[in-house]
């Protein structure tokens, strides 16, 4: 049944992951995703994990010669694209400059002025990599949601082997659809219903309104009947130097599916098989009926799935060692995001939006509404409300907990100083009122960031966790009256 939209949901500013095995579709479903009119996902940069993975080479992100090195690096830098975003690089590094001493909270810059120039207020990225780095997406972003799409792994296979770009052998590709499957599964685990979504090609290329309508009730938005019909936004942003997406300029098709029967050789095709095992028939895909591979040709796909593992493990050493050495926490803390109207935005965005709009009447037909309610699918289990923030250990444990349902390394503590604070010489700072001054008695607390566009106050606990709220209470009125009594001394 439809199902119609309550007002606000707190995902509504979730940072939105596209991921999957290479040549499964991503392209296109980032496509109806940024058709949508609330959500701006660009064409796959190359900045987000390449910053992350320089983070130490910047140095201390408090001290603003080194963020705007890190601004200048991903406006500046060829192999970031940062080009096909379309933004004033010159805006962005200012805007990253006067932002908060992250890495998360640069990347969220970015992406939020690629928002604002659609005059949008939520943004996502696609790249199908993401799957083997969903860890340190969530270690910048916590509150990520991930959309991982899934396709027939032969279809996948032969597409990879026939585009340009791809120089590894047919042993490679089958491990990276196999790869993206595992890692799926165990992602799903680690996140629930609430953050991880799993939608097959097949299915959305055969039903584009209903497997949309279902994935926006996940991402808490109403469905856009643009979104079924990506080709207009295609023409636009799709370079026509990338041939392998040509494709997406003609509409959503399901000719391709199965096309591996003629594309791949028998050979390649039982091994494909042989190598999925049971993950085909779980997804429905039907096996083709070919006798097994021959014993070496299983061997040689053992040995190279096996020195991928190697080389993935030692990846994650070397991130273990950076964990342990960042200057600065990666999270992302930037303030909830605000509604953008197109009035607010530049002359140049609001042509930008115009010719979107065009485009999305063209591709919808002139008697589709703009957004109607979204179809949520069957209904998903909501995290529980989350209880009484624990003070000091308690609270670190559960930090860690946390970063081991996620995949992750424990993160060391969230650091938050006033970079103005530090530069203003203490004689030149403004008395404190009374108010600050019993503020300052009180427990402190220290802004966190859980994704771009929700910020929570962390609550660092007084010291004597055993005192009841009542006893606490009384402390703090004694603390006020302290500060009230000194107050008043040094005005007499």
């Amino acid at each position: 049944m439809p199902c119609m939209s309550s007002g606000p949901d707190p995902r509504h500013d979730r940072p939105i992951f596209v991921l999957g095995c290479p040549r499964s579709g991503t392209t296109l479903l980032q496509l109806m995703l940024h058709s949508h009119a609330r959500i701006a996902i660009p064409a796959e940069t190359k900045f987000v994990i390449p910053a992350y993975a320089r983070r130490c080479e910047f140095g201390d992100l408090e001290v603003r010669e080194n963020r705007r090195a890190l601004a200048e690096w991903i406006t500046g830098e060829r192999s970031t694209k940062f080009r096909v975003l379309g933004l004033d690089a010159d805006a962005v590094v200012e805007e990253i400059v006067d932002g908060p001493p992250t890495v998360g909270s640069a990347i969220g810059i970015v992406f939020r002025a690629y928002a604002r120039r659609f005059g949008k207020v939520r943004w996502g990225d696609k790249r199908p990599s993401y799957f083997r780095q969903a860890g340190t997406l969530l270690r910048m972003f916590p509150d990520a949601q991930f959309v991982h799409l899934v396709r027939d792994g032969r279809d996948c296979v032969a597409s990879l082997m026939e585009m340009p770009w791809y120089d590894k052998d047919v042993y490679h590709a089958i491990s990276a659809w196999r790869e993206s499957i595992d890692r799926g599964r165990r992602l799903a685990e680690r996140l629930g219903p609430d953050s991880y979504y799993e939608l097959q090609y097949e299915r959305l290329v055969a039903d584009p309104a209903d497997e949309l309508a279902r994935l926006c009730g996940f991402l808490g938005e109403d469905f856009d009947p643009a979104m079924t019909r990506p080709e207009g936004i295609a023409r636009q942003t799709v370079s026509p130097s990338k041939k392998w997406h040509r494709r997406t300029r003609d509409g959503v098709t399901t000719s391709r599916i199965g096309s591996w029967a003629e594309r791949l050789d028998a050979w390649q095709i039982s091994l494909a098989e042989a190598a999925f095992g049971e993950r085909l028939a779980e997804y429905g895909y039907e096996p083709s009926g070919l006798p097994k591979p021959p014993a070496s040709q299983l061997a040689r796909f053992t040995k190279t799935s096996a020195h991928r593992r190697i080389a993935q493990h030692k990846a994650a050493l070397r991130e273990r060692w950076k964990q342990h050495h960042e200057p600065n926490p990666v999270r992302c803390l930037l303030p909830p995001a605000s509604t953008v109207s197109l009035t607010e935005a530049t002359p140049t965005a609001q042509t930008e939006q115009a010719q979107m709009e065009q485009a999305r009447a063209g591709s919808a037909g002139p008697d589709a509404k703009r957004a109607v309610p979204a179809q949520a699918g069957p209904e998903r289990p909501r995290p529980e409300p989350a209880g009484p923030e624990p003070a000091g250990s308690e609270r670190a444990g559960s930090e860690r907990a946390g970063s081991e349902r996620a995949g992750l390394e424990p993160a060391e503590p969230e650091r938050a100083e006033s970079e103005r604070a530090k530069a203003t010489p203490a004689s030149t700072r403004p008395e404190r009122t009374r108010s600050a001054r019993a503020d300052s008695e009180s427990p402190k607390r220290t802004p966190t960031r859980t994704g771009a566009g929700r910020t929570e106050t962390a609550r660092a606990e007084p010291a004597e966790p055993e005192r009841t709220v009542s006893e606490r209470a009384v402390s703090e009125r004694a603390v006020s009256e302290r500060a009230t009594s000194a107050e008043s001394v040094q005005g007499g």
